[in-house]
């Protein structure tokens, strides 16, 4: 039943919302004060003439109620401020309200949303803000209203007002510590056209990651064992060129000359001589080669091979 009932609130043209919020049920009011609040955020500049409406709302005897014209009256200050300024009587009641803290915070957000728009109008405010720095000290919603008055800081102040906040500021910075201490200077700041700097923290160098090598698989073992067979087919291939290479040195160093006469014959001796040389370096290096591959084989099979331990000998047997 009760969402019904506030489905149906929500449909209402804004008359039939000022006419709940003006009547008898306390109930309709604050649940009409909820839509009218969410509706002046949207569009105030539609609600210029119903301020008046909003002020009248100031009289009723729920808080709730009183809180939502006071927002809806802060959101409306930048649209008309002169037609404001009689709520100010009823920001004051809800100023000094000691039940609920939510009524006192609106009051001081209209306040200093209507001083900041000029000097004149900070003078008329200024008693009221100054009497929430000063009373509401140690209140649950005192950094909130300190927020607040931070708004009113940064407007257009007068001299005479800018001097007596940034005295009452120091005044109470003294006896505070803390988030509450960062606020008043805060206001302090924005007096001067100046904003804190909150020191941001340097985000922690991070750690360098040693990568640790894969494990060897059954295809990666496989791809490691294909790539030893090429290297020594490779090595064997480059044996065999440098074999038929000096192979080939040494035929063309024995063939015979064409010419057949007595320089020719010459020619002869000399490429014998030479080819003879050639063979026998030749031979020397795969006599070598040869001698080395037998050794190694030789030691190889005889490490491998274990040693026979010698037999015991058999005594002779007695007749």
């Amino acid at each position: 039943m009760a969402e019904k009932k506030q489905k149906e609130i929500v449909d209402m043209t804004n008359k039939e919302l000022f006419k709940l919020m003006s009547g008898p049920s306390q109930l309709k009011r604050k649940n009409a004060a909820k839509v009218l609040t969410d509706r002046v955020k949207e569009n105030p500049e539609e609600y210029k003439k119903n301020i008046p409406d909003f002020i009248d709302a100031l009289s009723r005897p729920e808080a709730q109620t009183r809180w939502l014209a006071l927002d809806c009256l802060t959101h409306l200050v930048p649209v008309d401020a002169k037609a404001c300024k009689d709520a100010i009587e009823g920001a004051e009641e809800a100023l000094f309200d000691d039940k609920t803290s939510l009524i006192r915070e609106s009051a001081v957000r209209f306040l200093s949303r209507y001083g900041a728009s000029s000097m004149q109008r900070s003078k008329e405010v200024w008693p009221l803000i100054k009497e929430a720095l000063q009373q509401f000290h140690g209140e649950i919603e005192y950094d909130k209203i300190l927020n607040r008055i931070n708004f009113f800081a940064a407007g257009k102040l007068d001299a005479g007002v800018k001097k007596d906040l940034r005295a009452t500021a120091k005044d109470i910075q003294k006896s505070v510590g803390g988030p509450t201490k960062s606020r008043l200077e805060r206001i302090l700041l924005s007096t001067q056209g100046k904003t804190l700097k909150v020191p941001t923290k340097k985000a922690p160098a991070k750690k360098a990651v040693v990568k640790k090598p894969a494990a060897k698989t059954s295809s990666t073992k496989k791809a490691t064992t294909k790539k030893k067979d090429v290297k020594k087919k490779v090595e064997a291939k480059k044996k065999d060129v440098k074999k038929k290479a000096v192979k080939k040195a040494v035929k063309t160093a024995v063939a015979k000359p064409k010419a057949k006469t007595k320089v020719g014959k010459k020619v002869e001796k000399k490429k014998k001589k030479v080819a003879k040389k050639v063979v026998k370096k030749a031979v020397k290096k795969e006599v070598k080669k040869t001698v080395k591959k037998t050794v190694k084989k030789a030691v190889k099979k005889s490490a491998k091979k274990p040693v026979k331990k010698a037999a015991p000998k058999k005594s002779a047997k007695k007749k």
